[in-house]
């Protein structure tokens, strides 16, 4: 399963089908594929919020928020 998350957020990555839609001070929103990541710091900590339905409750992680990271550590 987790090789199955990293995976899929290379596809994402390769196709190119991440794009950062908005940025503010705390926060950053991209579309990756036809979900949407807000990524934002909040009292010290990361959150990442996906809009795909298989991980809405809770922080856990998706290929979503993975290929979204990954966009943004790598972005030039």
């Amino acid at each position: 399963m987790r090789r199955y998350l990293f995976e899929k957020a290379n596809y994402f990555l390769n196709e190119q089908l991440v794009e950062q839609l908005d940025e503010t001070d705390y926060s950053i929103r991209l579309k990756v594929g036809k979900e949407e990541v807000v990524i934002k710091y909040q009292n010290h900590q990361l959150i990442w919020i996906c809009t795909c339905t298989q991980y809405v409750k809770g922080n856990k992680i998706c290929s979503h928020a993975i290929a979204a990271l990954a966009y943004l550590s790598n972005k030039k």
